[in-house]
């Protein structure tokens, strides 16, 4: 909770909030709310009309599984964009990590 706290407040250093934090532990917990949310997909229902609620209801647990990632998601971006501020060569990196922790964030919500 420290690190995360750390992370947060922007005083980790580039590279470990960039890729330990957005891409590597970030590439983790959005697949696998993308699993949690495939396999409630999977879950075979009747087609009746009790069933056809029941897919909906599902679906909505989907999506709902799907997004639980994003706090998480937003916590790194933010981090990396506070770390950035704090990097001082070379004079390109900060923006270019702030692009791409933008870029990441929008490929994790389709992942």
């Amino acid at each position: 909770m420290r690190r995360l706290r750390e992370l947060w407040n922007g005083r980790l250093s580039l590279a470990d909030a960039f890729w330990s934090w957005l891409v590597v532990k970030g590439l983790v917990v959005n697949l696998m709310c993308t699993f949690v949310a495939l396999g409630i997909l999977a879950v075979d229902t009747d087609r009746d009309a009790a069933g056809e609620r029941a897919v909906t209801l599902l679906g909505a647990f989907a999506v709902v599984a799907h997004l639980a990632a994003v706090p998480f998601n937003l916590i790194c971006v933010v981090g990396v964009w506070r770390s950035s501020a704090a990097a001082t060569r070379p004079s390109w990196l900060a923006p270019a990590a702030r692009a791409a922790a933008l870029a990441t964030f929008v490929a994790y919500l389709v992942i």
